[in-house]
């Protein structure tokens, strides 16, 4: 009878776990959709660090999209640091390795236009950040993975070219295809998923108990909030 009362404890105990490590792992990647946003650096690191230990948890696969995501911003965030590396192949820019991503998260974006965008933005951008920085043989090495990896518009696989071949990091096109418009682009698709999957449970339980707090009504109120809490467990 102990043993079964000691086994049912631990089984409850499992899914308490794995239902707070969820609110906190959606709490966490509202946070670095914020740090995103706002271009925070620094803060944006320290989040996906603690993210990484969060869903490297038995039940990780619940938040795949999620992690997929945070991998996504990761590279997106520094795309301009050739010298990151997030994959073992060191030809791997980071915005090449953000394409890769994109491709896998696809279902998470509301709308094709935007998954096209967004694709040919990290693209034109994937060879522009090493023009910049005189990296032409790392351009080369883009455009050609991008064009053997995906289908893009011939028009604009052209215009690519020819940026490479003047070694041009100043053409127009890329008054379309900045790397500012890129970010505001990948902003709009955070925007569209948020809106589906708020992600901001515990951000609602917390702003409660605070205003509980400035009302001078916490033990009241404070009870009345963890019931809510345990109810989604």
């Amino acid at each position: 009878m102990a043993a079964e009362t000691h086994n049912k404890a631990i089984c409850e105990f499992s899914r308490v776990r794995a239902v707070t490590t969820g609110w906190i792992v959606d709490f966490m990647f509202l946070s670095l959709c914020r740090r995103f946003k706002e271009g925070k650096f620094e803060e944006f690191n320290e989040i996906i660090e603690t993210l990484e230990a969060l869903t490297e948890c038995p039940a990780k696969e619940l938040h795949e999209d999620k992690t997929m995501i945070c991998a996504f911003l990761a590279r997106v965030m520094h795309g301009k640091q050739l010298d990151v590396q997030f994959e073992e192949n060191e030809d791997m820019l980071p915005l090449m390795s953000a394409a890769k991503i994109w491709c896998d998260i696809k279902h998470t974006v509301a709308e094709q236009r935007l998954f096209i965008d967004i694709l040919e933005l990290l693209f034109v951008q994937s060879v522009t950040v090493c023009l910049i920085s005189d990296q032409i043989s790392h351009a080369c090495l883009a455009l050609k993975w991008f064009e053997k990896n995906y289908t893009l518009p011939q028009n604009l696989c052209s215009k690519v070219s020819s940026m490479v071949t003047k070694k041009d990091p100043h053409d127009p096109l890329l008054n379309s295809y900045s790397f500012t418009r890129l970010l505001e682009t990948v902003q709009t698709y955070l925007d569209a998923y948020l809106e589906k999957n708020p992600s901001d449970y515990l951000v609602k339980v917390s702003l409660m108990c605070t205003q509980c707090v400035e009302k001078d009504s916490k033990r009241v109120s404070l009870k009345l909030i963890w019931l809510m809490v345990f109810q989604q467990i």
